[in-house]
C-alpha cells in the first residue's frame, strides 16, 4: 500500500488527466472554480492540469464517429439522449444562456456536446489552450513510489512519436466507462466462414449508417440501449426490416419498447447467432419459434439479411495504466458480506419472498478501497467514473467536484479503515432499494417475479375482478411504493 501524498510545497501541483471527454473537462472546470472562488478554508496552491485527448478536439467519446481516431469508440452522429434534457442542465450554465431558446425534450449528441464545451469555457475563453493537449494518446502511466510521481508516456497520433515522457504529482483517469468496443471476433469468424457476404459492423461504426441500412433487412445482435437506438434510427432512414437477436430470454433493454414504428422491428428473445449458411442467411440457436424458420437441420434461420450490426456493448479502457494502478470495474467488484440477521424489510418482499442474498459491492461510490473515486491505497490516483444512467452528466459533475476538492484541499480524505466502513454502511443501505439490489444481488429478481404474476393474472380465464391471481396482483400493486410502480 502506498500512502505517499506529500507534494513539494515550493512548486505547482501537476495533475495528469487521461481523457478529454466530459469527465476530464468537468474535472479541470471544477478545479478552476474552486481556485477562483471565495472559499478560504484551504491553502491555495498553483495547480497545473494537463488533459490528454487522443482526437483532434475536446469531447472524447461524445464526438461523432467521423471524428474518432483509429476506429475508437465514439457516438454515432444521430444519437439522441435517452434521458430528458432537463436532467442534463447545469445550474451554473443554463440552456437559455447557451442556446438562447428552449431545447427539445431529448437532445441531439451534437447539441449536447456544444453545450458541454460552452460550459467549461464560459469563465475562461482560453480553457482548452490552458489545459487540453489534443492528438495525444497516453501509452502508459505508472507510479514511481520512490519519487511519489506518475510517469506518463504519450504518443502523438499524427506523427506516431511515442517517446514523450512527463512526470506528475497526481493522475486522474477519465477515459470513460465505455472506452473499448466489445467485438465478438469468434462470432464474426463463424458467420464469415459460412459464406455471409453482407456488412458486419459494430454499433460504434456508424460512418455509413444510412447506406448500410436504407431499404435493407438488417440484424442487430444484442438487446441493450444501442440496439434500441439504432433500430429506431434505422426506421427513420427507411430500413426494410429490423430483427433484434437477444441472448437474454427476458429480452434485454429493448424489451421495454412495447411498440415499434411501422411494425418494422421484431425482437427475438433467448436467441444466439451461431453462424451463417450462404451469402445472406444467418443461423440461430434453436430456442423458440421464429418466422422463416427452417428446422430441417435443427436450427433456426434469418433470411435475406444485408447488414449485421453488433450491439455487443463496451468495456472500460485501462490499457494505458500499469497493472497496480488499474481498478476492477466489474458490475460486482467484491463480495458484500451481510449480517446474519439482515433483512430487506421492503413492501416488495410480498412478491419476492425472503430471498437469500448473494450480493457484492456495486457502483464506484461504494467500492471498498475507494472514496468517491480516490484510491485509498494510493490517494494520488483517482478515477472519474460514475453510476447513474438517467442523469450521467450531473453524476459526472458531482464526482468532478469531489475529486477537484481533494486535489485543492477543500475535501478531506478519511482513513482507509473509515472509508471501508462508510462504503460498507452505504452498501447495506443500497441493498434495501429494490432497483439497486437487483444489480447487486445475483439471487434477487423482483421484476421477473412481478411479470410472472402479471402474466398469470392476464392468462386466467376469469375476469380481472374475480380471478384469484388478478385479485392478489391488485392487492400487491396497491402496496407497492411509487418508484416501483413507475418502473411499469
Amino acid at each position: 500500500m502506498c500512502r505517499c501524498v506529500t507534494i513539494d510545497p515550493s512548486g505547482p501541483v501537476r495533475i495528469a488527466v487521461i481523457g478529454g471527454g466530459p469527465s476530464g473537462l468537468f474535472f479541470a472546470h471544477a478545479v478552476n472554480k474552486i481556485l477562483s472562488g471565495e472559499e478560504d478554508n484551504f491553502e491555495r496552491r498553483r495547480i497545473e492540469i494537463t488533459v490528454f485527448e487522443k482526437s483532434s478536439r475536446p469531447g472524447g467519446q461524445w464526438q461523432s464517429s467521423a471524428e474518432a481516431v483509429d476506429n475508437d469508440v465514439a457516438c454515432y452522429d444521430n444519437l439522441w439522449t435517452n434521458g430528458a434534457s432537463h436532467g442534463h442542465e447545469f445550474p451554473d450554465y443554463t440552456y437559455d444562456e447557451h442556446f438562447g431558446r428552449p431545447v427539445d425534450v431529448y437532445m441531439r449528441r451534437k447539441d449536447l456536446l456544444e453545450y458541454i464545451l460552452g460550459r467549461v469555457t464560459k469563465g475562461n475563453a482560453n480553457f482548452f489552450d490552458d489545459h487540453v493537449v489534443t492528438n495525444t494518446e497516453v501509452i502508459k502511466a505508472r507510479y514511481i513510489k520512490e519519487r511519489c510521481k506518475f510517469e506518463v508516456r504519450t504518443r502523438n497520433v499524427k506523427t506516431g512519436v511515442e517517446n514523450n515522457i512527463q512526470y506528475f504529482d497526481k493522475c486522474v483517469w477519465a477515459a470513460g466507462d465505455n472506452g473499448l468496443r466489445n467485438f465478438p471476433q469468434k462470432l464474426v469468424d463463424q458467420v464469415l466462414r459460412g459464406g455471409f457476404s453482407g456488412r458486419i459492423i459494430h454499433s460504434t461504426d456508424m460512418r455509413d449508417f444510412e447506406k448500410d441500412v436504407k431499404g435493407k433487412r438488417i440484424a442487430l445482435i444484442g438487446g441493450g440501449f444501442s440496439a434500441e437506438d439504432l433500430a429506431l434510427q434505422a426506421v427513420k432512414v427507411g430500413v426494410n426490416y429490423v430483427t433484434i437477436v437477444v441472448r437474454d430470454a427476458r429480452g434485454g433493454e429493448v424489451a421495454g419498447t412495447r411498440i415499434w414504428p411501422y411494425d418494422k422491428v421484431n425482437v427475438l428473445r433467448g436467441m444466439t447467432v451461431t453462424g451463417s449458411e450462404g451469402e445472406r442467411r444467418i443461423r440461430l440457436s434453436k430456442s423458440g419459434d421464429l418466422p422463416e424458420a427452417d428446422k430441417s437441420k435443427g436450427c433456426l434461420y434469418l433470411d435475406d439479411i444485408d447488414t449485421i450490426i453488433l450491439c455487443t456493448g463496451y468495456s472500460v479502457n485501462q490499457n494505458m495504466l500499469s497493472m497496480e494502478l488499474r481498478r476492477d470495474f466489474g458490475d460486482i467488484e467484491e463480495e458484500l458480506l451481510l449480517p446474519d440477521d439482515w433483512k430487506m424489510d421492503h413492501p416488495l418482499d410480498k412478491i419476492t419472498g425472503d430471498t437469500e442474498p448473494d450480493a457484492g459491492y456495486y457502483s464506484p461510490r461504494t467500492s471498498p478501497d475507494y472514496y468517491n473515486g480516490v484510491s485509498m491505497t494510493n490517494p494520488n490516483m483517482m478515477f472519474m467514473s460514475y453510476n447513474d444512467f438517467w442523469w450521467p452528466l450531473l453524476a459526472i459533475d458531482v464526482y468532478a467536484n469531489i475529486l477537484a476538492g481533494v486535489c485543492c484541499g477543500t475535501v478531506k480524505l478519511p482513513t482507509l479503515e473509515d472509508a471501508r466502513r462508510q462504503n460498507y454502511e452505504e452498501s447495506l443501505r443500497q441493498m434495501r432499494d429494490p432497483m439497486t439490489r437487483y444489480y447487486m444481488d445475483d439471487n434477487y429478481s423482483p421484476f421477473q417475479k412481478f411479470d410472472e404474476l402479471t402474466n398469470a393474472a392476464a392468462s386466467d380465464g376469469s375476469s380481472s375482478s374475480t380471478a384469484p391471481d388478478a385479485q392478489y396482483h391488485d392487492e400487491l400493486w396497491e402496496d407497492l411504493p411509487v418508484d416501483i410502480k413507475a418502473a411499469y
